[in-house]
């Protein structure tokens, strides 16, 4: 059904400015503009989780007391990393993981005891000298922290006596 629209002619008389009413007109159909069309916008099946983001670290154990066990395995996958063939196929693969174990090891505070135990300062000294400059700034700052960690114990002890 066709919608209509009442116009109106203006009319003057004596003076002053009377609106007549004229036949039942349609609406002429009039394109849109284009800021009216919208595409239809695709909704996600599900809430992402946070687990699904590219930079967030899922911790195997707790932030501020990790397992020596979880030190031990990024210990190990770090030493295997480093000691497969350079120069092959899976350098981006290697490099990438080398990141995912800094970064996990960016988000644990650990101790001296730990950083001894686990031998975790040798390995990111090493990954300090690295050619991909992700994996060389992360594993300066972890370097930095371990030294600033040491040095705070070795003070604390100067002091305290313990």
């Amino acid at each position: 059904m066709d919608k209509f629209l009442l116009k109106q002619k203006p009319v003057k008389e004596q003076g002053q400015l009377n609106f007549h009413h004229t036949a039942l007109q349609p609406l002429q159909n009039k394109p849109l503009r284009e800021a009216q069309v919208r595409p239809a916008v695709e909704k996600p099946s599900r809430q992402g989780r946070l687990q699904d983001c590219a930079k967030v670290q899922v911790l195997a154990s707790s932030r501020a007391a990790p397992k020596i066990t979880d030190l031990k395995e990024i210990h190990d996958s770090l030493v295997r990393v480093m000691a497969s063939v350079p120069g092959s196929q899976d350098q981006k693969e290697r490099e990438e993981e080398q990141l995912r174990h800094l970064r996990t090891l960016d988000c644990y505070q650990l101790s001296t005891e730990l950083l001894i135990e686990s031998q975790l300062g040798p390995v990111v000294r090493k990954l300090r000298a690295s050619s991909n400059p992700a994996v060389k700034r992360i594993a300066t700052g972890l370097f930095e922290t371990f030294t600033s960690v040491v040095k705070h114990r070795a003070r604390s002890i100067i002091k305290h006596g313990q």
